[in-house]
């Protein structure tokens, strides 16, 4: 890779990553689907001025439809997906499994069975604390690999194939 695009993909990254701090803040008054339609709709704005000089327009027009389902798939689809996931979905799902943890016990009967070993309460809930934890950093780290999964997988084929359908050479090689 050379310097240049190195220098482009740390920066990139660091544009992308600097967004969603402030998107905490931003979802307290707005929803998640006008979060993302703000999101790619500015970031449209700001690209157009460079696909216009480029000459990429034209293709793209030429086939409208492929560029509407690529912008769908590939942006808007995946982060109301990410924005939904990381807003309700995660956290409720880390909530079960912490109150799973002790409800279970309970409903086996073999909390009593615990509380009768040598541990004091605090550690045996320190203990369950842990597993909830555990879980629940699992659970973000699958989320990232199921995100960078997905993320990458259209793109492999997208790169290779532009909108006007013809291969381009440096995606071959």
């Amino acid at each position: 890779m050379a310097r240049r695009d190195a220098a482009l993909l740390i920066l990139l990254g660091a544009v992308w990553g600097s967004v969603y701090p402030l998107t905490t803040f931003v979802l307290r008054e707005l929803p998640p689907p006008a979060v993302v339609l703000a999101r790619t709709g500015l970031s449209a704005l700001g690209l157009l001025p460079l696909a216009a000089r480029r000459h990429v327009l034209r293709p793209a027009a030429a086939r409208p439809l492929a560029v509407s389902g690529a912008a769908l798939l590939q942006a808007a689809i995946p982060l109301v997906l990410l924005l939904f996931g990381s807003v309700w979905l995660f956290p409720l799902v880390t909530a079960l499994v912490a109150g799973d943890i002790i409800a279970a016990e309970h409903h086996n009967g073999t909390l009593k069975t615990i509380f009768t070993r040598s541990l004091d309460r605090g550690q045996i809930f320190a203990g369950k604390l842990l597993a909830a934890a555990t879980h629940a950093l699992l659970a973000l780290g699958l989320l990232v690999v199921a995100g960078i999964a997905a993320g990458l997988y259209p793109s492999w084929r997208a790169a290779s194939l532009p909108i006007a359908g013809t291969l381009r050479e440096e995606a071959v090689a």
